[in-house]
């Protein structure tokens, strides 16, 4: 996976200041790749996911620079790895409340 890293460095324009930053870096490339392919098994052909600027990014700078969306709870994370619309709800807990609460 090293050198599928190292071209997409290039295709990004990626270059880090530190050895101990190109390995994080790298740790995070590998887990975004297995997460890419992990949505393509889930989405059964619906939807096909790639990797993109922000593949060496960890979780919290990816919802950062990506668009800001808050953490997502166990549920959220499911409906977004099986292709559901709601991922950025407001931090309520949307379908327990009933009229009046």
């Amino acid at each position: 996976m090293r050198p599928m890293f190292e071209s997409w460095m290039v295709e990004h324009g990626r270059r880090y200041e530190s050895e101990e930053e190109t390995t994080m870096r790298y740790r995070e490339f590998k887990r975004n790749v297995k997460d890419v392919d992990r949505a393509n098994a889930l989405g059964g052909g619906k939807a096909v996911f790639g990797l993109n600027h922000l593949s060496d990014s960890t979780q919290a700078e990816s919802r950062v620079r990506g668009g800001g969306c808050r953490d997502l709870t166990p549920a959220e994370d499911l409906m977004f790895w099986l292709g559901c619309d709601a991922v950025c709800l407001p931090a309520v807990k949307w379908w327990t409340q009933r009229r009046g609460d």
